[in-house]
C-alpha cells in the first residue's frame, strides 16, 4: 500500500498535466511501441556511434513514429523535406 501510495504522489504532476489539458493521452503505448523497435535493433546498432548519437536516433524514432501515426509516406516526406533544405540559404 505504501509503495501504491508514493508511486501515486511521484506521478501527480503528470497526472495533474493530464486533467488540465484533455487532449493529452492517458497512457503511453505508441512511445514504447517505437522504443520496442529501438530495443530490438539495439544489437545490430552497436556499432551506430557513440553516446552522442541518441539524440539524433531519437528524433528520427520521432519523425517515424509520428509519420505512421498520421498516414503519411515516409519516403517522400524526407525526400520532400531533403530537397527544400537543398534549396534554402542561410542568411
Amino acid at each position: 500500500m505504501g509503495q501504491a501510495i508514493s508511486y501515486r504522489w511521484n506521478h501527480w504532476p503528470a497526472l495533474e498535466r493530464f486533467l488540465e489539458h484533455g487532449e493529452v493521452e492517458l497512457n503511453h503505448n505508441l512511445v514504447e511501441n517505437v522504443m520496442h523497435s529501438t530495443a530490438i535493433g539495439k544489437k545490430n546498432w552497436l556499432f551506430f556511434g557513440s553516446a552522442e548519437a541518441a539524440t539524433p536516433s531519437a528524433v528520427m524514432d520521432t519523425l517515424i513514429a509520428n509519420c505512421r501515426l498520421r498516414g503519411v509516406e515516409l519516403h517522400a516526406y524526407l525526400k520532400d523535406v531533403l530537397e527544400r533544405l537543398l534549396r534554402m540559404t542561410s542568411r
